[in-house]
């Protein structure tokens, strides 16, 4: 019997997703590696009358879960589940546009690879897709780490962050839901993004950057977004400023450490102010 019901209830969801779908003219899923302006981008697109934006569905349920002194990756026990959070977000979001946020990790605490979610996101109904990167992935991390100490991960527009001092853990950097040595995680975030890239290869693929699109002006990305995925920009009000504008040399408390670990390798120019 509770098979049956099952059943049913997944032919319902096909049926409606259907239906919805030939009047929803995107489903967008958005790739990312935090602390790269996501959030403010994501808001302006919040206030879009087109568009559904649902932002990082997954990041409360590891946030409650930590909470709970349980780990994350619990998660990835039922892979399922994921889905069918994704499933409820679409249906919500009715003849609009959908969009979700996605980082990598996320992935691998729900228990997917890379290839198995973006195939299980092509049997959804996704047809578009965004990559947006930080370059300077070393202030990715500065930010990270001060939000974690702060515990203030954003900032409202017309207030000014406070600089902080970081100790950054040259042999292990704590940040998203794992601890890793410093030239691991660089080298890490590198991987994924590259992987996000070939995976997405010929599809509609909007790439961004947060130096080129959002750090100056976040409304470059919500525009670019808005074109790309065919709706005309509106006026939308930026709600946040940077949580940490300033330079790796005023962040960074053992900048000597830092430098040195960096000294040659590929990631030495995030240094430069």
């Amino acid at each position: 019997m509770q098979r049956l019901k099952n059943t049913a209830r997944t032919l319902t969801w096909h049926f409606s997703q259907t239906l919805l779908s030939q009047f929803r003219p995107a489903n967008v899923a958005m790739f990312h590696i935090g602390r790269c302006g996501s959030t403010v981008v994501g808001q302006l697109l919040q206030q879009h009358s087109q568009i559904y934006w649902g932002k990082e569905i997954y990041e409360p349920l590891f946030q409650k879960l930590r909470s709970a002194g349980r780990n994350p990756s619990e998660l990835g026990e039922n892979p399922k589940y994921a889905l069918k959070l994704l499933r409820e977000q679409m249906l919500a979001a009715g003849r609009r546009i959908y969009g979700v946020e996605i980082k990598p990790f996320h992935l691998t605490l729900l228990g997917y690879s890379p290839e198995s979610f973006i195939h299980q996101l092509h049997i959804l109904g996704f047809t578009h897709y965004i990559i947006l990167d930080r370059r300077n992935r070393l202030r990715k991390i500065l930010s990270s780490l001060k939000a974690q100490t702060s515990g203030k991960y954003h900032v409202r527009s017309g207030h000014q962050a406070g600089v902080m001092k970081i100790r950054v853990g040259v042999e292990s950097v704590t940040i998203d839901y794992a601890s890793k040595p410093l030239l691991e995680l660089l080298a890490g975030y590198e991987e994924q993004m590259a992987t996000l890239r070939k995976l997405l290869d010929g599809e509609k693929r909007l790439d961004l950057s947060y130096e080129d699109h959002v750090e100056h002006d976040p409304k470059i990305a919500y525009q670019y977004i808005c074109g790309f995925l065919g709706v005309k920009p509106e006026d939308p009000i930026i709600k946040l400023s940077k949580t940490n504008p300033f330079t790796p040399s005023e962040s960074i408390e053992n900048l000597d450490e830092v430098s040195a670990a960096l000294k040659g390798t590929p990631y030495e120019w995030m240094l430069v102010d």
